[in-house]
């Protein structure tokens, strides 16, 4: 360190055409020696030297005061200040107090060779990889960056990319006291244009890329390119050389203007050009070749930006130390370590790709994931965030590089800063799409576990924005945050039953969802469940207020917000409250939030409908699929605009097939459902006469089924056998006509199952009622078509079906009941009473029938055809119950179940005889069980 006088100083500030004038000066000061520099003037002790430095948010000019009470021996200013203390104006403050820093330290860069990297995206990774070949090969060198500062190899923490001038030369100067021969140095555009390294003497620059970034403080695009360039200035200034990459436009630009040395580096043609690249998990093999020379390297960083990266650090060492033989660049390469929250992977024994990553800005974003995806065998799921006081128009482009490259993305905060974190989350999704493949988790640390969670075998996560940092920024506080330890913690949890969502519910997902505002008071809101059960809510809850037939989820409003963090959904404005949100239609809110939550995981999705036969279906399939993996499947009757969501709301991240029933009694339900679960495959069991109070007639049967496959994305499913699918080309049929895609024939009755053959394939399913081989038919090729072997079909035909009062056969006190009363049509009504008639024939035969409701003005007609049948082919014992069961003319007739339950004919009946139990659910049949 130099000793500072006043004469020298003006020297040299008059060297750099700085000085203006001076004041305060007495007649000895030419002799008068001064102390350090310093910018902050809490820092000053006797006889220092205070820079008044106009800043952005203060100005030094204002602590002039401090200074001269903490005995300044010298301010230089940029305007006129009144003090009791020596005085020298200057035009511009923070040059002068780069000069007189560097002269105070005795210009410790003119003692080392000075690299500068600078760019938008890869300064980090370029200098760390020079850091690494100099130091293998025992180069004494320095590293100052934002990962803060290496002195052969011993790490030190800085806040700032480039540190400010004080901070800058006092690490110079250590470096030159440790004997630094090579300092490599990130070199920020708020640096530049800051001029906090005006006095530095550079040997090499080194251009990486140019992209959006700290607009906030540019202004533009136009100026950020501007403070990017003042680098290469300096260094053609210095007839220094160069080193860009050209194919980035603005590298390219650059290149062109400089007349110095320089060196050109492209995948096409350049001064030094890279070809024949190769990447896998393992890292990256690629050749780079000169005018006269070509070389081959491996390395274990990965992506075709880290080969660019890899490169610029290769060739600035050649220039550099072009001693250094290649064989020690080549054995350095190989040997480089994951750069600090540069793609670091987080190592698992899950088998999956995590990778924590600094980029915050669209095209690292870009520049990672498309790498990510040409190694990726399975999904890519992305967190990341955007960080407040910030460049706010980067915001949506980073969502949309994500959306580009992941399967799914997970939105969160990332250092909000001064800015509240929902209105930054607002500013990233407002330009996505509702269905789009997000899903907003402002927690971060709940993101990241929930993203790990999600992902199975072969997937990726990528977590971006915040890379090494070790620290949340919220506010003005900066709480210990490491993404890398987050994902780590994670990995050791073991998993747990989770009761409620799978998928936390932060409640800014349903301004996008529903297209409503979400008060203030309500933003940092994350649900655990949801509900329209007000009987059975907890805490962290969404209920949604639904309105039937015979209640209204409205009148439970009050009750259920004594419960901590319930939010309401209403429809109704005279429940509004601190805790309601309100909709025009809660059904239709609770069916959209729904079908966004199960846009978000990773399931094949089969939906089934159709007049009769889809429960069976349902089983058939799931018995089947959930043999290979977990399956979801509609849970007994729920099967509506409410019980599909609920079902939905079961799904969970093992989840990989997803089997949903929907029924409908009027026009545009099935529409509705099928908008909601929008199923990969679509099945339709059946078109008969059933609901036609709503519906009408067959066709509009047929017109409400068919609705399904206008949703249906890939396979669709029918039956053969009658005329309704008959002219659709896009549609597998099957049945046993020949006119059929896929045949049932040879049916063969064994003992305890049936066998039969569907085209050239055999089959054998676990039951006796022929006519559900019909279902398991249309599970097969359902299954065949989601890539199941013919051999696992088979083994899951042979299950036991979960088919509670669908043609359930059972053996009491020496009676066998078959309880078909779950629900009843005229085709179901007369495939159960030919299965009733052929089933133990010698035994004595007893029918309970009951009515066929919700068939409209044509009920009568179908009870008649009924009655034809059984005049047909019936010789046992009938009972009627119900009104329209009078049709059938029975031996008995009852008008309602209670009256046949408490009659004495059921004692009657004689030990061996075969009962059908065959009704519509709403006659409840399945009472009289508890007399057998």
């Amino acid at each position: 360190m130099r000793k500072l006088n006043f004469s020298t100083i003006i020297k040299f500030l008059k060297r750099e055409s700085l000085f203006i004038k001076s004041s305060n000066l007495n007649d000895n000061y030419s002799e008068t020696f001064l102390g350090k520099p310093e910018t902050d003037s809490r820092n000053i002790t006797e006889n220092d030297v205070f820079f008044c430095i106009k800043g952005y948010k203060t100005d030094g000019h204002k602590f002039t005061e401090v200074a001269v009470d903490n005995k300044a021996g010298l301010i230089i200013a940029e305007k006129n200040i009144s003090v009791n203390c020596p005085v020298i104006y200057v035009k511009n403050s923070r040059k002068a107090a780069a000069i007189i820093t560097a002269l105070f330290y005795d210009f410790p860069t003119k003692k080392m060779k000075v690299i500068g990297v600078t760019g938008t995206n890869g300064k980090t990774t370029i200098s760390v990889i020079i850091e690494q070949i100099l130091l293998s090969n025992n180069i004494s060198t320095g590293l100052i960056g934002s990962l803060g500062y290496n002195v052969n190899g011993k790490h030190f923490s800085s806040e700032r990319t480039t540190p400010d001038i004080i901070e800058l030369n006092r690490i110079f100067d250590q470096m030159v006291n440790a004997n630094v021969e090579i300092l490599v140095m990130e070199v920020s555009s708020h640096s530049l244009f800051l001029n906090r390294v005006f006095s530095v003497e550079f040997d090499l620059a080194i251009f990486s890329n140019i992209s959006r970034d700290h607009l906030d403080f540019h202004g533009s695009m136009v100026e950020y390119k501007k403070a990017k360039k003042l680098l290469f200035e300096i260094v053609e200034k210095e007839n220094q050389p160069s080193i860009i990459n050209i194919d980035d436009a603005y590298g390219l630009e650059i290149y062109n203007s400089l007349h110095s040395l320089k060196q050109s580096v492209s995948f096409k043609k350049a001064d030094i050009s890279i070809s024949e690249t190769k990447m896998n998990f393992k890292g990256s093999d690629f050749v780079v070749k000169t005018s006269n020379q070509s070389f081959n390297y491996h390395s274990n960083l990965v992506g075709k930006f880290n080969v660019m990266n890899l490169v610029q650090a290769i060739s600035a060492v050649k220039i550099i130390k072009p001693e250094i033989l290649e064989i020690g660049i080549v054995s350095a390469i190989k040997k480089l370590k994951n750069i600090n929250g540069r793609m670091e992977s987080v190592s698992n024994e899950q088998n999956i790709g995590i990778f924590v990553d600094y980029a915050h800005t669209p095209d690292a974003m870009e520049n990672s994931l498309s790498t990510i995806k040409k190694l990726n065998t399975g999904r890519i799921i992305t967190v990341f965030g955007a960080g407040g006081d910030r460049d706010k128009g980067k915001r949506t482009e980073m969502a949309k590089a994500s959306l580009k490259y992941s399967d799914f993305t997970i939105i969160t905060t990332d250092n909000p800063r001064t800015e509240n974190p929902a209105d930054i989350i607002r500013d990233i999704v407002k330009d996505l799409k509702m269905m789009d493949s997000f899903w907003i988790i402002s927690d971060r640390k709940l993101a990241i576990e929930t993203a790990i969670k999600f992902a199975r075998s072969d997937d990726i996560v990528y977590i971006a924005g915040k890379g090494h940092e070790t620290y949340q920024e919220i506010g003005r506080r900066k709480r210990f945050f490491d993404d890398r330890i987050i994902a780590r913690e994670c990995l050791k949890k073991k998993e747990v039953k989770k009761l409620g969502l799978a998928l936390p519910l932060d409640i800014l997902n349903l301004e996008k969802i529903l297209s409503i505002k979400i008060p203030s008071s309500m933003e940092n809101l994350i649900f655990a469940s949801i509900s329209t059960d007000s009987r059975t809510i907890k805490e962290n809850s969404l209920f949604v207020a639904l309105k039937g037939e015979s209640f209204d989820g409205h009148n439970f409003v009050n009750k259920i917000e004594e419960n901590k963090n319930i939010i309401s959904i209403i429809s109704n404005e005279n429940f509004i409250s601190e805790s309601t949100l309100i909709v025009n239609d809660t059904a239709i809110a609770y069916g959209q939030i729904a079908k966004k939550y199960l846009s978000c995981f990773n399931v094949k999705k089969i939906a089934i409908t159709g007049s009769y036969g889809k429960t069976t279906t349902k089983e058939f399939l799931y018995n089947i699929l959930s043999s290979q993996a977990k399956t979801l499947k509609t849970y007994e009757n729920e099967n509506n605009q409410i019980g599909l969501p609920k079902t939905i709301f079961n799904i969970n991240e093992g989840h990989e097939f997803a089997i949903f029933e929907l029924g409908s009694n009027h026009f545009g339900e099935i529409e509705f459902l099928s908008k909601i679960c929008l199923p990969n495959i679509g099945i339709i069991t059946a078109i008969s006469a059933s609901h036609l109070e709503f519906l009408i007639d067959l066709e509009g049967v047929f017109k409400e089924k068919k609705s399904l496959f206008n949703y249906t994305s890939g396979v669709k499913i029918a039956s053969g056998d009658n005329h309704w699918f008959k002219n659709y080309q896009d549609v597998i049929k099957i049945g046993t006509n020949e006119n059929c895609d896929f045949i049932i024939h040879e049916i063969k009755n064994k003992t305890n199952f049936l066998q039969f053959k569907l085209n050239d394939e055999s089959y054998s399913i676990n039951s006796i009622v022929n006519y559900q081989i019909y279902n398991a038919s249309l599970a097969i090729i359902c299954a065949k078509k989601l890539g199941i072997s013919q051999k696992e079909i088979y083994r899951g035909l042979l299950k036991e079906n979960d088919l509670k009062h669908r043609m359930e056969i059972r053996e009491i006190k020496n009676q066998t009941i078959l309880i078909d009363c779950y629900n009843a049509n005229p085709q179901s009504m007369k495939s159960a009473i030919e299965f009733w008639v052929s089933f133990k024939k010698n035994l004595p035969h007893i029918a309970i029938l009951g009515d066929m409701l919700e068939l409209g003005n044509e009920s009568e007609n179908y009870h008649l055809e009924i009655r034809k049948l059984l005049d047909e082919i019936s010789n046992g014992y009938l009972i009627g119950v119900g009104e329209k069961a009078m049709i059938f003319k029975g031996d008995l007739h009852f008008n309602n179940v209670e009256q046949l339950i408490h009659s004495e004919i059921i004692n009657n009946f004689p030990k061996n005889a075969v009962i059908l139990l065959k009704a519509s659910h709403g006659i409840h049949l399945e009472k009289i069980l508890r007399r057998f």
